[in-house]
């Protein structure tokens, strides 16, 4: 049988479009990724996975914290039916001397959404304990809600796993003309991110550090650590 979607990529969103594909109905035997790349040698493998509300440098608007809402009910399924997915669920917890605005999304879309004035209270010490942040309560003002992350290696892993369990086919090779794979009569979806030399898009580079900040000072900048 002749293939009718091709996908082109094998991060993330690549792997997630397929996967998404096949639970839509679509015949696995009609699916390929094609990739120059291995998704263990993807901008995905080293990414900060964080889920937040409202999104990271995403213009506000009602269909974007839908879009939140909907990814969080997503990654909760999965994690609920597939333990070894990579993802799983902690506290965000921010900060501060001076007075945080209320984040209003968080608070609509997050169960879990709280503030405190005082982290001196019994009660917000014993969460900042439970947690391992004691050494936060030195701060005046908190807001916290659970946000999930993923381990990168771990999910695209189960996303690779899932995919042949279904079947989906893989091909590593480098895509020099997509107008030539369209051109046999396929439907061609472009995962490729940067390689897709759309100039509206740009890199941005960053640094996951493990480290244990030993002073009182708050840092001269805000900083996002990702736990994984």
């Amino acid at each position: 049988m002749s293939l009718s979607i091709i996908i082109v990529g094998a991060g993330v969103i690549g792997l997630t479009t397929a996967l998404q594909l096949v639970l839509d109905g679509v015949p696995a035997s009609q699916i390929m990724i094609v990739s120059k790349d291995k998704p263990e040698d993807t901008t995905s493998f080293v990414a900060g996975a964080l889920w937040e509300c409202p999104p990271y440098h995403m213009e506000r608007s009602a269909n974007a914290l839908k879009w939140c809402k909907a990814t969080l009910d997503k990654c909760i399924q999965i994690m609920k039916d597939y333990p070894d997915c990579g993802m799983h669920v902690v506290p965000n917890i921010t900060v501060s001397q001076q007075p945080l605005k209320p984040n209003t999304d968080a608070q609509t879309i997050a169960s879990s959404y709280r503030e405190s004035p005082d982290l001196t209270s019994p009660d917000t010490r014993q969460f900042l304990h439970s947690h391992g942040a004691a050494e936060l309560q030195h701060y005046k003002h908190m807001q916290s809600y659970d946000v999930v992350i993923a381990d990168m290696g771990l999910y695209l892993a189960w996303l690779v796993k899932q995919l042949q369990r279904h079947g989906v086919q893989f091909e590593m090779r480098d895509v020099q003309d997509l107008h030539a794979l369209a051109s046999r009569g396929n439907v061609v979806v472009n995962c490729t991110g940067l390689y897709r030399e759309d100039p509206d898009m740009y890199p941005c580079k960053g640094q996951l550090y493990w480290f244990m900040h030993l002073g009182s000072a708050p840092p001269s900048a805000t900083k996002m650590l990702v736990p994984t």
